[in-house]
């Protein structure tokens, strides 16, 4: 009799153990499955692997390659986005409850990974009421603050009101000085459709019924600077390939604000005058000169060709800027003009040249 109930409960386990497996390739299957339908501009890819009947390896590929940005916030803030979606999927709540580990593992477009994270019964919420759209940004909040380590701008808060969902930022002094600036609206604008809590949110079940997200940006002493609205259909007509410039784009606004307060620059020796700086076609900086009359001969010159690529007023400034990765630059464009503003001369030097050219100035 007790070799027949030890033989009981050893089917028992084993047909446990199989059962719990099967569900574990389920949810596997069906998570691909599902991921699969994702279109999205910055994960590349996201798959799920058996490891064993106990833990389960869920893979994101991400399309960006060094954007401390969003790796900052992913690497805070991915079991918070992800939990949602496990739960989701057949099976995923079921495998939660009882014990199996979700391991999250985050990597760049390289396949270098900088992130991982567990999902598990302990780490989420897996009451009944876990899949509602106020449990998941309570879930999103848990990560907040989270600090840009390239801006210092800082996400504090994200709030459900009716069918809109805000987002409080607190941005950092050098960003606030470009809120003003009509330009900022269609670079918040990008930043928050490559937002990947925000695509958690309008991609979710959960969030079926939002229509519209609201970010509002305080300064340090919590006045309110800018707010912008991103309906779910503006979100969806999102132009990809500018996504990967927002943070460019920034850091562009501030520069030229900053460059054109001091223009234009004179040169008390000869009278050289810097008129303008801009950002330039195909990731160049262009910078324009007003040469007097006594030396337009010089633009003729050859011996004077290394001078004019450099720039005649500002070549350590440009030198800078150019060698700063926010700024993305692979060009430099010098134009001089007489004082009529017809253009004279152009050189377009890249990179690799300008700074061959710097360094050998002395």
């Amino acid at each position: 009799m007790k070799k027949l109930c030890f033989a009981l409960i050893v089917c028992l386990v084993i047909v446990s153990c199989k059962d719990r497996e099967m569900r574990v390739n389920e949810f596997i299957a069906n998570y691909n499955l599902e991921t699969k339908k994702i279109r999205s501009s910055e994960i590349g890819s996201t798959k799920a692997v058996y490891k064993d009947k106990n833990e389960i390896i869920i893979e994101f590929e991400f399309s960006f390659l060094d954007d401390s940005i969003q790796m900052n916030f992913l690497a805070q803030s991915i079991a918070n986005i992800t939990a949602p979606m496990i739960k989701a999927v057949p099976q995923g709540e079921n495998l939660l409850k009882d014990g199996v580990n979700f391991k999250l593992q985050l990597f760049n477009r390289n396949h270098v990974k900088f992130g991982e994270a567990d999902i598990n019964s302990k780490s989420v919420d897996i009451s009944s009421g876990g899949n509602d759209l106020q449990s998941m940004i309570a879930e999103l909040n848990k990560a907040l603050p989270i600090t840009d380590s390239l801006t210092g701008d800082k996400l504090l808060k994200i709030e459900l009101q009716g069918n809109s969902v805000i987002y409080k930022y607190e941005v950092a002094d050098d960003m606030s000085e470009i809120m003003d600036l009509s330009e900022t609206d269609e670079i918040l604008k990008e930043d928050l459709r490559s937002n990947p809590s925000i695509r958690s949110i309008f991609s979710n079940r959960a969030g079926v019924n939002i229509n519209n997200i609201i970010c509002i940006y305080f300064d340090k002493n919590n006045v309110e600077l800018k707010k912008i609205a991103l309906s779910k259909q503006d979100f969806y007509s999102q132009n990809v390939s500018r996504q990967t410039q927002t943070n460019k784009d920034f850091y562009w606004l501030l520069v030229l604000k900053k460059v054109k307060e001091s223009l234009p620059i004179v040169e008390e020796k000869f009278s050289f005058k810097l008129t303008n700086v801009d950002r330039g076609p195909d990731n160049s900086m262009v910078s324009t000169y007003e040469i007097p009359d006594t030396y337009l001969t010089m633009l003729d010159m050859e011996e004077f060709d290394k001078t004019l690529k450099l720039g005649l007023l500002n070549s350590e400034f440009i030198h800078k800027i150019l060698n700063t990765e926010e700024a993305g630059l692979e060009k430099v464009v010098t134009i001089y003009k007489n004082k009529n503003r017809k253009e004279l001369k152009r050189f377009t030097t890249r990179k690799d040249e300008y700074n061959r050219l710097y360094k050998s100035r002395k």
